[in-house]
């Protein structure tokens, strides 16, 4: 079946940033859903109003036609609003810029009412006429997050408060595209075009915002870092911290020290199952964690004369893996052996399921019986935290079950790279990463769909494919579900790929701090205008 355009975003590597090494026997006192429980009791630092964070780095610029990082992403969000946004804690798709929607029979048009009484932070309303600039304007500069576009063929504005987008193709992820934290977002075309130059504003909106968000931009420093103030006419419900301030930090450790002295109010980023264990101690610090949409995968090359070309054999590794240990050793109550072949939320609960048992002796049984070479390489990407751990358990259980298994390290680009240099790639290869959104098609397209960006290791199911994208061009919410169960099906009967673990966004505060929502599709993702003492 051939692939539909919207089903390729652009080749990048994994968003999250790699947490680093774990350790065993983590007994952090943790919520699944983001009910924090105390360490210990809570201590007071008192009232301010302004939120003290550190990121490592600044990602890029964040103007929303540009922006598609990862660590800044609840910077982006507190400035930049979309037509739909995800639920608190959940993958549903729910109102943000946009009240309401319809979409026509064919599924090729999609009618959104806008929210009255919005204004951009220079005072202009947010109407029909300032969406079409801000998607045209993200179409012309084309960067990554463009894609989420390509198939839009023409949109209408019939009156202020209507937006109607006309899609050369059917897209079922269409929504979900527009709720993801690397959306197409709005921008003010006044203050856009008082500072257009010759790249349609980019450099202006590399250092200042232009949006709707509870937030404004004051200042922004590669070296130092944000400082956001609350929009005093924002229209929706006004933060408490009025004051965002986030430094640079660029290393880890000081940032927890920073964190355990009280000079930071949060770490959101980088906490391995070691960290949670240490801070399990601290007095003054809560530990939250949250589900995301982030999951831990193993993909197996089925081209190389080994093994792994085998089908029942690859289902038998799926079976010899004892992923309840892996991700205990891990990731501890960080994350939780993978209920599904998607990330959480993206399909209901108890569909797509991986229902093979740990079971070793399968895996002994063919391997007893098979003139195929034992010989395996697996990919480790350099520095690459808990996968690297991850890799190393799942080549000591194959090596007791007597696979020739060896690691390979690469680098980061040299494994990017890997799609286009089949005879590099490894027999098996560790992932833990997220998709741009919730939509099963969205973990496909980018790591599974046999020309997939990141598809490293040469997948190929023709079925599972095909799959993915009759769940695209589906007009019914029941058929897109069956097909992506399909696919799901289809994937995991190949042996190709088998999930390990759901990962959680995990985050620890100051005690004082009560109230935190998070982002289910961004790893990082806490809601700065929700937080709250």
């Amino acid at each position: 079946m051939t692939q539909t355009s919207l089903s390729h975003p652009r080749a990048r590597s994994p968003k999250r940033r790699l947490r680093r090494a774990g350790a065993l026997g983590v007994s952090c006192l943790v919520s699944l859903f983001g009910v924090a429980l105390p360490a210990a009791a809570a201590g007071a630092t008192g009232a301010s109003r302004t939120l003290r964070l550190a990121f490592t780095q600044i990602d890029q610029s964040p103007d929303p036609a540009i922006w598609y990082g990862g660590l800044g992403n609840p910077v982006e969000l507190g400035l930049y609003e979309g037509l739909t946004k995800y639920g608190q804690n959940n993958g549903n798709v729910e109102p943000d810029l946009a009240t309401s929607w319809t979409i026509s029979p064919d599924g090729l048009t999609y009618t959104f009412h806008l929210r009255p009484g919005v204004t951009f932070h220079d005072g202009t309303p947010f109407n029909s006429a300032a969406a079409m600039y801000s998607w045209r304007r993200d179409i012309k500069i084309a960067s990554a997050p463009e894609y989420m576009l390509t198939d839009v063929k023409s949109m209408d504005a019939p009156d202020p408060m209507t937006f109607v987008v006309h899609l050369k193709t059917r897209n079922s992820a269409f929504l979900d595209y527009q709720a993801s934290p690397y959306a197409p977002k709005f921008v003010s075309p006044t203050t856009v075009k008082a500072h257009l130059g010759k790249d349609d504003g980019q450099t202006w909106l590399a250092t200042h915002d232009a949006g709707t968000g509870p937030y404004v931009l004051t200042s922004l420093s590669p070296t130092t870092g944000y400082v956001m103030q609350s929009y005093p006419k924002y229209w929706g419900h006004k933060p408490y911290y009025t004051t965002v301030d986030i430094n640079i930090v660029p290393n880890e450790t000081t940032e927890e020290l920073e964190l355990q002295r009280g000079q930071l109010d949060m770490v959101t980023d980088g906490l391995s199952a070691q960290d949670l264990a240490k801070f399990s101690h601290e007095s003054n610090l809560r530990e939250w964690e949250f589900p995301a949409i982030d999951e831990m995968y193993v993909a197996m090359n089925p081209t190389r004369n080994n093994i792994l070309s085998d089908p029942a054999i690859r289902r038998a590794v799926d079976r010899a893996i004892n992923k309840k240990l892996i991700v205990a050793q891990t990731y501890g109550p960080a994350a939780r052996v993978s209920s599904s072949f998607y990330p959480f939320g993206e399909l209901p609960e108890g569909l797509g399921q991986d229902t093979q048992s740990y079971d070793p002796s399968v895996l002994q049984k063919l391997l007893s019986k098979t003139h195929l070479s034992k010989h395996i390489v697996i990919a480790e990407i350099s520095g690459g935290g808990v996968t690297s751990q991850v890799s190393e358990l799942i080549q000591a259980e194959l090596q007791a079950d007597g696979v020739d298994a060896t690691i390979r390290t690469y680098t980061g680009v040299v494994y990017n790279a890997l799609p286009q240099h089949p005879r590099d790639q490894p027999d098996m290869v560790v992932v833990a990463s997220n998709p741009d959104d919730s939509s099963p098609a969205a973990w496909a397209q980018t790591y599974f769909l046999h020309k997939a960006p990141l598809n490293t290791v040469s997948l190929n199911v023709p079925a599972a494919d095909a799959a993915i994208n009759a769940g695209l061009q589906s007009t019914s919410p029941e058929q897109v579900t069956a097909d992506y169960v399909r696919a799901a099906k289809d994937y995991m009967a190949a042996g190709e790929v088998f999930p390990i673990a759901d990962v959680n966004s995990s985050v620890v505060a100051q005690a004082s701090i009560k109230h935190i929502v998070h982002d289910v599709a961004d790893p990082y993702g806490i809601v700065l205008d929700e937080a709250a003492p």
